[in-house]
């Protein structure tokens, strides 16, 4: 008597990108970008502090202007580890489309919507996605949890 084993082919299904949620997470990362730079300026740095715990520095700062984009680069370093490698972004701000993308991530310029892995940079599928996320919940927190002199209300990107 011999048995037979059913064994569904199990072929992995190509990943697909979501656009409509990178679009959405864009859409959110801009407006939470407007609220925390300030409106004429070119930096803001706020201190974050929550849940008992002194939590680094984020610093804002517009690296390059024109006239329908901006690019921004948002830093959070510990200011008490030496050691401790800033997270760094560079982040690309659409203001005619009013979307802010992620365009690198520690040095690491992630340009394609989907990527085959495992890859040589080891970037997921959804790279993009999930950079974008980590934008926006990082940004949240600023709005939760940070404190910053030079920019108490915080304003608008300026284009001009």
């Amino acid at each position: 008597m011999s048995v037979q084993h059913n064994r569904p082919n199990r072929r992995a299904k190509p990943y697909v990108a979501d656009l409509n949620r990178l679009q959405a997470e864009c859409a959110a990362n801009y407006h939470l970008l407007c609220r925390l730079m300030p409106e004429d300026g070119e930096q803001a740095s706020w201190h974050l502090h929550g849940h008992g715990r002194d939590m680094g520095d984020v610093s804002l700062k517009r690296l390059e202007r024109s006239r329908y984009t901006d690019v921004v680069e948002v830093v959070q370093g510990p200011h008490w580890h030496d050691w401790l490698a800033p997270t760094r972004m560079k982040v690309r701000v659409y203001h005619d489309a009013q979307m802010a993308e992620v365009v690198a991530y520690q040095s690491r310029y992630a340009q394609h919507g989907r990527y085959e892995y495992p890859n040589d940079a080891m970037f997921q599928p959804d790279e993009k996605v999930q950079l974008n996320g980590f934008l926006g919940e990082w940004l949240k927190h600023c709005m939760a949890y940070g404190h910053s002199q030079d920019n108490p209300v915080a304003g608008l990107l300026s284009r001009s």
